[in-house]
């Protein structure tokens, strides 16, 4: 069934809009009707020059999220400014609910057999901390990391979870990735510290990403010395 003009207009974001009606006249439509009462409520805006391959990418990615690329932009950058402020190992992050602990020997466990190559958990093997994610949610789970490789902060791992979120079947992105980081807790030597949901660049999927694919899958737990 053919969509109707003003249907076609309202999934339209504001930049198609604006390119549409460069190349149509807008009063070639029967329903345009004068408006005389305007109001504006202007907003004060810096606009930041980009590297024209750069905006390239971003042209390319947000047409693949239905997303405009000023909203994916300005997106983005709101969530990197919320995790600088939500500082990885500080009391900011405490205070926003991102600070969680989980036993070294727990962690050890999922992580010994592989090093930062990412493991694909089974179910029974995920973490305590998460058990209040719906696991009808949940499709994987995939952790990474070593206590004898350390990254900077003190970073020893990272855990990474894949959910399916109906609200951005819409959007062609009902694949959802939470990003977490595990870091040596100098306070007490028996725990790590996990901090996150975190959102980087692929929150928003409209298929497993291939290291997902590529994930080592071992069923079974280890033993810690």
């Amino acid at each position: 069934m053919k969509k109707s003009k003003k249907n076609k207009f309202r999934e339209m974001t504001i930049t198609e809009a604006s390119d549409y009606f460069d190349e149509h006249d807008i009063f070639g439509f029967e329903d345009v009707r004068e408006v005389t009462d305007i109001r504006f409520r202007l907003q004060k805006k810096k606009y930041v020059g980009l590297d024209i391959e750069l905006f390239k990418k971003i042209k390319s990615k947000a047409k693949e999220l239905h997303r405009s690329e000023d909203l994916l932009i300005k997106e983005w950058l709101m969530e990197k400014v919320r995790n600088v402020n939500t500082s990885k190992r500080g009391v900011d992050a405490m205070a926003h609910k991102r600070f969680k602990h989980m036993t070294k020997e727990e962690f050890h466990k999922l992580i010994s057999r592989f090093g930062w190559a990412p493991r694909r958990l089974a179910e029974s093997q995920y973490p305590q901390l998460f058990e209040n994610i719906p696991r009808e949610k949940v499709l994987h789970v995939a952790v990474s990391g070593s206590f004898e490789d350390i990254r900077e902060e003190d970073m020893v791992g990272g855990v990474s979870i894949i959910r399916w979120d109906e609200k951005d079947l819409k959007h062609g992105c009902p694949f959802n990735k939470d990003q977490y980081y595990v870091f040596i807790d100098k306070e007490n030597s028996n725990y790590v510290i996990v901090e996150g949901p975190f959102r980087d660049h692929e929150h928003w999927l409209n298929q497993l990403p291939d290291w997902l694919r590529n994930a080592q899958y071992y069923p079974y737990d280890e033993k810690v010395a």
